[in-house]
């Protein structure tokens, strides 16, 4: 007789293809499609082999073997359940360029195998979605790796060798995840290590128990479908963090491959066609990075033919199907004004004819059809405008309400709004206020229990 656990991922399989379920695996488990994802409060609501995972039921699983496809088996409590990943951006609103898939690419049947022959759509083609279903997708070459704690790489989950992962977006569930930061720029500094959601208005602290990223400020993140990307960052005793790691509806994955840029903090990073672009960043010394590299399930170095001055601390957000990034610093502590576009291949220079004034530790988002950009300082100013940017124009938005002169605050934006958190004020202090952007004015919310101050944390949307 088949396992618990396989059986668990053929349930699935069988009902996304429409078939019967094989007699063994009948035997094992009842076949009602309500028993799959069906809600519930606390586990009992379940049936056996299934826990309740925000309020919904979820297989229980030992290996990413026995999910559903484009689902992995993730560490919860004191077991594991199959749960959708998130490997690369899929572009909805606010996301980037979209991609859309539907449904399984490669299924060849109800053991969820993958067969390579069939379209497995890593050509980033656009397939028609279901009209019926609220999740969207979008195919990628690179895997996941194993659950923390698990190292077994031979077993075909893990590692580099996983052939293929399918990046899911749940439009209904939306929210913002950060990480980390740190509680002060003199040498002697606090580094976090702690992740919380924003929704709703309200702040909560994860309580994922399995491992995270070490503690770090200036990673450079990004949103990619239901979570965040991580890369890289400064750590205790000023260190630089050489790694990667991806979060997903609570769960912090290592990404630990072959070849990673050499390690940065405060470098820009987005997403565009399906694929992360970093650019830039500080090196240990406070001299900076101009290189262009871009990951799409591994990282590869480009040779642009033309490429912007190097630099670090640069506002970053793709708008209008380009990736921007405005001023910075260039090495020597001086800021930069000028703004650069990467459409896939090559950096070209904006020449807006009335740009911000020059700065670094400026932050951007996507928002609607343009990138909002706050705050910052030139070294001796700390600003707290407002700028929006629509593909060929810099606008002064000079809101009636702004939060208060800042730099390196966290930023991202959801489908209706834009927030910001703390950041650093003129004195060097770090500040713990939550603030949101309508398209109009800026709103300062009153939150109890929200993250601690703090300066240079990651955010993204999900």
């Amino acid at each position: 007789m088949p396992s618990t656990t396989r059986c668990g991922r053929a349930l699935a399989a069988a009902l996304a293809a429409g078939v019967a379920l094989t007699t063994g695996c009948s035997a094992l488990l009842d076949t009602s499609a309500s028993f799959l994802h069906g809600p519930c409060t606390t586990d009992s609501d379940c049936p056996s082999l299934e826990m309740c995972v925000r309020s919904t039921c979820q297989a229980t699983c030992a290996s990413d073997r026995d999910c559903a496809m484009g689902d992995t088996c993730q560490p919860l409590r004191d077991a594991k359940v199959c749960l959708a990943f998130v490997d690369a951006s899929v572009a909805v609103n606010n996301r980037g360029d979209a991609t859309v898939d539907a449904e399984p690419d490669g299924m060849s049947g109800i053991d969820g195998t993958v067969n390579p022959e069939e379209d497995s759509g890593l050509d980033g083609g656009v397939e028609a979605a279901r009209d019926d279903s609220p999740i969207e997708t979008m195919p990628l070459s690179e895997g996941m790796v194993d659950a923390p704690g698990d190292t077994n790489n031979a077993d075909g989950e893990g590692g580099q060798g996983f052939p293929l992962a399918t990046c899911t977006y749940d439009a209904s569930v939306s929210g913002i995840v950060l990480f980390g930061g740190q509680t002060s720029v003199a040498q002697n500094v606090a580094f976090l290590s702690d992740t919380w959601e924003f929704a709703g208005g309200a702040w909560t602290q994860s309580s994922t128990a399995d491992a995270g990223p070490p503690a770090r400020w200036g990673g450079a993140a990004t949103s990619i479908c239901d979570g965040m990307f991580l890369f890289a960052g400064q750590g205790s005793s000023l260190t630089l963090i050489n790694d990667q790691w991806t979060w997903q509806r609570g769960v912090w994955w290592a990404r630990p491959q072959s070849q990673l840029p050499p390690p940065r903090f405060d470098a820009s990073l987005a997403v565009l066609n399906g694929k992360l672009v970093l650019f830039g960043g500080y090196k240990g010394d406070y001299t900076t990075y101009g290189d262009t590299w871009v990951w799409d399930g591994a990282w590869t170095p480009q040779s642009p033919s033309t490429s912007p001055p190097r630099r670090a601390a640069a506002a970053t957000a793709t708008v209008g199907g380009v990736v921007m990034i405005f001023g910075g610093d260039d090495g020597a502590g001086d800021p930069l004004p000028d703004t650069w576009l990467w459409n896939g291949s090559t950096w070209t220079q904006a020449m807006p004819s009335q740009p911000p004034p020059a700065r670094f530790w400026s932050v951007a988002a996507p928002f609607g059809q343009k990138a909002v950009m706050f705050g910052g300082s030139d070294g001796t100013t700390y600003f707290n405008d407002t700028w929006t940017w629509d593909g060929q124009t810099w606008t002064n938005q000079k809101p009636p309400s702004s939060p208060t002169p800042r730099a390196l605050p966290a930023l991202a934006a959801d489908d209706h709004e834009v927030v910001l958190f703390g950041g650093q004020d003129p004195n060097g202090n770090p500040l713990g206020d939550t603030w949101t952007w309508n398209g109009t004015t800026w709103t300062k919310l009153d939150i109890v229990g929200g993250p601690s101050p703090r300066i240079a944390s990651m955010m993204a949307s999900y």
